[in-house]
């Protein structure tokens, strides 16, 4: 137990490192719109850097459907340990880049170049962390995948506090000129440390028992098996996942960009509360994991209320935003209580949807189309809408139509027995 324990913490601590390199890009999206895509537009030179971040997410599922198909022919410790390697050096390289300034229009080619690899590093990376630990400890699957995204949006956390660091010890020009490479230097540091780490990890007791019993492993890339197979499931899915997608970003990451660079809020700030609040929703997830495992008959349930909440919450949230209320705490608290509940409930479903010899590939499908496509493109969708509409409001509707796709995701699985002790799990 001492063992699984420490295979546990190790593997959710190299999720924290991997999730904060990969977001504090958009964090210091801002800054790196200057550096790599000058305009006379500010907002077109945002939109610019945003679309970067976008295909770090559309390439996603290409790395989904590789390290898938690896973890599910070879089992789940190399690929859930290559993706950290790449995610480290690929942030590492972005610290070191040079700027449009110095070489033109190879600078953003590049910047595009590391958003690919770190994308595709990612795309691996989570499915493979909800495959692994929920295997690991078959009988906790709740607990431990809300620990995996306890750490995740841990990663988050740390990504705002290094920003934070930034704004509290440099100026807005120092941050421009040359502080910004600082949280990317030391992202990529730690996670070639996570990496040593993760070489150190067990395989999966649930991959070692289906090599064991000799049950078929597919030799293609399990693209077609998967939606010949199990497509209810996969379309489920997916809209599940992606209103977790859209609430991470719409709720949180979109915010200190929207509320600082558009409602002129002080960044200081809108930092720390958007800190206080994702470290509240971490919490939040690890009291809802334990709820989960307790009450598993409800876990569909659980997340239809999630749902219900993440239609109603954001309107209320924007609306208070669009008319620059000061109180910036009450609407961070009440996305924090919205991320707990959606994303305790999502790796602990996604989990349970697929059997062990296609888990890890149809994980990485859904979870990493619905982050390309619903998730990723949020953040352009939402300020197009805003510059379009002249409404503030545009975020707010997009994370209505992505909570109702979830809804419909749990209408698919009706009849589906979606529990974490099934013969399935």
């Amino acid at each position: 137990m001492k063992k699984i324990n420490k295979v546990i913490f190790f593997s959710s601590l190299g999720g924290v490192l991997e999730f904060y390199d990969f977001i504090i890009y958009a964090l210091l999206a801002h800054y790196l719109s200057h550096n790599f895509f000058p305009s006379h537009d500010s907002r077109l030179s945002l939109i610019l850097t945003l679309a970067t971040f976008a295909i770090g997410y559309i390439v996603r599922p290409l790395g989904g459907i590789f390290f898938g198909h690896q973890g599910d022919k070879k089992g789940r410790k190399k690929p859930f340990t290559l993706t950290v390697m790449m995610m480290a050096l690929s942030t590492l390289l972005i610290g070191f880049l040079p700027t449009y300034d110095q070489i033109g229009i190879w600078a953003p080619l590049l910047l595009i170049v590391l958003r690919i690899l770190q994308g595709f590093s990612v795309g691996g990376e989570i499915p493979g962390g909800i495959t692994y630990l929920s295997e690991i400890a078959p009988k906790s699957k709740g607990m431990v995948s809300s620990l995996l995204f306890f750490c995740l949006i841990g990663g988050i956390v740390l990504g705002l506090c290094s920003s934070l660091l930034l704004h509290h010890y440099y100026s807005s020009q120092q941050i421009t000129d040359f502080a910004w490479r600082f949280p990317f230097i030391i992202g990529g540091v730690f996670g070639l440390v996570s990496f040593m780490v993760r070489r150190q990890l067990v395989e999966s007791p649930q991959f070692e028992l289906m090599l064991y019993e000799k049950r078929q492993v597919e030799k293609k890339i399990p693209l077609k098996p998967l939606l010949a197979k199990y497509p209810k499931q996969v379309i489920a899915g997916f809209f599940i996942t992606g209103t977790g997608a859209s609430a991470i970003m719409i709720f949180f990451l979109l915010l200190p960009t929207f509320l600082g660079k558009l409602q002129h809020y002080p960044i200081g700030e809108v930092l720390d509360n958007t800190t206080i609040g994702l470290f509240s929703g971490c919490v939040l997830i690890l009291i809802s994991g334990y709820m989960i495992d307790k009450y598993q008959e409800k876990l569909k349930v659980w997340f239809g209320v999630a749902c219900v909440l993440t239609i109603i919450s954001p309107i209320y949230i924007y609306h208070l935003y669009s008319i620059k209320s000061p109180d910036l705490f009450v609407p961070m608290a009440i996305s924090a209580v919205m991320i707990g509940l959606v994303w305790s409930s999502i790796p602990s479903i996604l989990s349970v949807l697929f059997p062990t010899e296609v888990r890890y590939s149809g994980i990485g499908l859904v979870y990493n189309i619905a982050f390309a496509t619903i998730g990723g493109l949020a953040p352009v969708i939402s300020f197009s809408l805003i510059s379009m509409s002249h409404s503030l409001m545009g975020p707010a509707y997009y994370q209505v139509i992505a909570s109702v796709l979830g809804i419909v995701g749990l209408m698919l699985l009706r009849g589906t027995k979606v529990e974490l002790n099934s013969e399935r799990a």
